[in-house]
């Protein structure tokens, strides 16, 4: 599972969180949400194979647990998901392939409008371009790394103290202009406050980025003993 936290440069700077889930105990599971930016858990087929099950969403890979002798997917539901009818693909050691289906239901986001003074930050300028292309190829490879190993701590703390400045999910407007959806959680400290990954991990990528601002990617691969 990839973290990334974001630390714009102002006085007092928001730390965004991206895919955090909260659970509240070691391979407990996380609140079941089927809507989008939710997460539901899918129970996998037994592999009569005995190896550990494999699960996609979207041709993504998820991440399998195992819990009271069954094997379960916890699935991120995408905050651009379409409503309705959903499945994963579970692939068997035999080549075989098994759907599971579930449903997304809708879910109301607040609207976020801001005024941004720097409207560069709106509309770049063609000169702008070239960057953000190169900064979003390079986040991409960040994000698709996987590492199909077990996590042996799935409980996320809070990585600094604040007030939650942007929730998850809102449907933000700048400048009267629609963009996409908040992605993360925004929490607001002073600067310099010391900001703690929500569990270990390894990071994979650091930047100052031109929508982001200075990033550090976490991928959250610790194996399980």
């Amino acid at each position: 599972m990839m973290n990334k936290a974001l630390f714009p440069p102002p006085s007092h700077y928001a730390v965004t969180l991206l895919f955090a889930l909260s659970f509240s105990a070691a391979h407990a599971l996380p609140k079941v949400s089927a809507v989008p930016g939710g997460v539901v858990v899918i129970e996998l087929a037994a592999d009569n194979a005995g190896e550990n099950p494999t699960a996609y969403f979207n041709k993504k890979p998820l991440l399998v647990l195992k819990k009271d002798n069954r094997w379960l997917a916890v699935v991120g539901i995408p905050l651009t998901a379409t409503i309705g009818a959903q499945q994963i693909e579970q692939q068997s050691a035999s080549g075989k392939t098994i759907s599971h289906r579930f449903i997304v239901n809708n879910k109301a986001y607040k609207t976020q409008r801001l005024t941004v003074t720097n409207k560069r930050k709106v509309n770049p300028y063609a000169e702008d371009m070239e960057r953000i292309l190169t900064e979003k190829k390079r986040t991409k490879k960040t994000l698709a790394h996987w590492d199909p190993r077990e996590l042996n701590d799935l409980v996320f703390i809070t990585p600094v103290e604040g007030r939650r400045s942007s929730s998850f999910g809102l449907r933000r407007v700048f400048n009267g202009q629609p963009r996409k959806p908040h992605s993360g959680m925004d929490i607001a400290a002073p600067t310099g406050t010391p900001v703690i990954t929500p569990i270990a991990g390894t990071v994979t990528n650091v930047g100052d980025y031109f929508f982001n601002g200075n990033s550090v990617f976490i991928d959250h691969d610790v194996p399980a003993p």
